[in-house]
């Protein structure tokens, strides 16, 4: 195999799973994603998103995740996920604007961003996130 086309792990591309309810919004997630060059995967919601996390073959480097959703919320999701040990970083886009959600966000390690979503802000989030993990 030449080593200058092998991967070092490294040089692999960052995978990011998208959990949102809407089908909208999780489009157009994926879409700028994809167009920097992300893998992404995505749930429908936060229980979906919990059974793909739970998947050993699957190591996100990022989740992206909407809070008001039905089943369960981006936030009991981020609870569980830290109860549970991950320490995947989480990028939050919610409209709901509550201080207390802010205030738990950032008490939680989460990068909270307020909808209507700013695309630059959003991909200066996912980019500062990657480049810490």
């Amino acid at each position: 195999m030449n080593s200058s086309t092998s991967q070092t792990p490294s040089d692999r591309r960052k995978r990011v799973l998208v959990v949102d309810d809407d089908p909208d919004s999780r489009n157009a997630y994926v879409d700028i994603l994809s167009v920097y060059g992300y893998v992404v995967d995505v749930a429908c919601d936060a229980l979906q998103a919990l059974e793909i996390i739970g998947k050993d073959e699957v190591k996100h480097d990022l989740i992206v995740t909407d809070n008001n959703m039905p089943r369960m919320t981006g936030r009991q999701m981020v609870t569980r996920l830290k109860d549970d040990g991950e320490t995947v970083p989480v990028l939050m886009i919610s409209g709901d604007h509550e201080v207390e959600l802010k205030q738990w966000a950032r008490d939680a390690g989460v990068t909270f961003i307020p909808k209507p979503i700013d695309f630059d802000r959003f991909l200066d989030g996912v980019q500062t996130l990657l480049a810490h993990h």
